[in-house]
């Protein structure tokens, strides 16, 4: 098998260097000559003109070059958290079914097994729903279908899956979601932002997880908010971590599986409903509160009052 040496690009970027200038001194040298041996005007305006055009052309490019320099990082973390996303719940799978294997197995341990694949493939639909979702934001059609929802459903959904998903006791997540909060919204796309900020709120937590989930309906609006008593958000990070590949600098969150997709995501889709996210956090030790915004269904107090 042949090994593809990498390519060394420091090749290129020293070519270019040297004809960037070797490109300026030419029309400094210009500038120079016209000034000083002629009294041609529109020629010393040429020779400026074009020096500043090189100036703008090259601050272009650096910047452009900067942004894919950044990116091409971002997408490296990913790959490494993707990988390791892959293998660990794939490793756990495989140990469970060679355990089950075992004759001397116990009832209890063949049921606490079972529980154990069925979170592992919970995570890893996740993580296959996540990087299809991203992949398809690039179709703006996608998360836009119109349907009225009422948003108890998909919220009781969303708990549900992550409870399951991470193994925690049932009063972890508590949920208040008032019956007169009904948005319109595709259901798809607004069950998967659910699922990213509920399981959020409790990766993100140490024991014992506290999550609360209220939803109210204010006037023309649906507010919903996702509080948890987790490791918060260092506000350098605030920003930041709505970017694609990227997640907190801090210890507490390299320490959790992620692949910096799911707040992502969530907040384009939460968008192409006509929502708002704002993310708070008084700062790392103190959780975070995650809340959304959207314009309420026409028409849910009347359906409200049958």
């Amino acid at each position: 098998m042949v090994t593809r040496r990498p390519r060394n690009h420091w090749i290129d970027y020293t070519a270019t260097a040297v004809a960037v200038a070797v490109t300026i001194a030419l029309l400094v040298g210009w500038v120079l000559v016209v000034a000083l041996y002629t009294e041609a005007v529109w020629l010393l305006v040429l020779g400026i003109l074009g020096l500043v055009g090189v100036g703008v052309v090259l601050g272009v490019l650096a910047v452009r070059l900067g942004l894919t320099a950044r990116e091409v990082r971002r997408q490296g973390v990913f790959l490494d958290a993707m990988t390791h996303e892959l293998k660990s719940p794939l490793a756990s799978l495989k140990a469970c079914a060679e355990t089950l294997d075992r004759p001397d197995l116990k009832p209890d341990q063949h049921h606490e097994l079972i529980e154990m694949m069925g979170q592992d493939i919970d995570r890893l639909t996740a993580l296959i729903d996540d990087v299809l979702a991203a992949g398809r934001l690039a179709d703006e059609r996608f998360g836009t279908e119109a349907a009225e929802i009422r948003l108890a459903d998909p919220v009781e959904r969303a708990i549900a899956r992550v409870r399951r998903r991470h193994g925690v006791p049932s009063d972890a997540i508590t949920a208040a979601v008032e019956p007169d909060c009904r948005i319109i919204g595709d259901p798809p796309a607004i069950g998967t932002v659910l699922s990213n900020l509920v399981d959020n709120a409790v990766k993100y937590s140490d024991p014992p997880v506290r999550v609360r989930i209220v939803g109210t309906a204010l006037g023309d609006e649906v507010l919903l908010t996702i509080s948890d008593d987790g490791i918060g958000i260092d506000p350098r990070d605030r920003r930041r971590i709505l970017r694609r590949f990227s997640r907190g600098d801090t210890d507490a969150v390299r320490a959790r599986h992620g692949t910096g997709l799911g707040l992502t995501v969530a907040a384009a889709l939460i968008r192409r409903s006509r929502g708002r996210l704002i993310i708070d956090s008084p700062g790392v030790g103190h959780g975070t509160t995650v809340s959304i915004r959207w314009p309420r269904a026409e028409g849910s107090d009347r359906e409200s009052s049958l």
